[in-house]
């Protein structure tokens, strides 16, 4: 999403930069919930696309893969219910 923000002109190059666009399009659009497989699809797809530069460079990506799974969606949702909320009280809701 910030890259989208940052470059909308930038030419998509790379794995990362296509799959990273593909998945913050997804957030931009508000389809990007835990329930809809097309984002858990675009989000692995980050998460793979980044570890496969981690591996190109030889930086440890063990570690990071087994930290991911559960405690990642744990963030997203604590984040996405506080962005909810945040949006409901700037429109004069509770």
């Amino acid at each position: 999403m910030a890259e989208l923000t940052l470059y909308p002109d930038a030419l998509k190059t790379g794995d990362v930069s296509r799959k990273a666009r593909a998945a913050g399009k997804m957030v931009i659009d508000k389809t990007a919930i835990d329930s809809n497989k097309d984002w858990q699809t675009a989000y692995k797809n980050v998460v793979t696309a980044v570890g496969q530069v981690y591996k190109k460079y030889g930086l440890r990506i063990d570690h990071v893969e087994k930290v991911e799974g559960a405690r990642e969606r744990t963030k997203y949702k604590a984040l996405l219910q506080n962005i909810t909320t945040a949006d409901k009280i700037a429109k004069g809701g509770a």
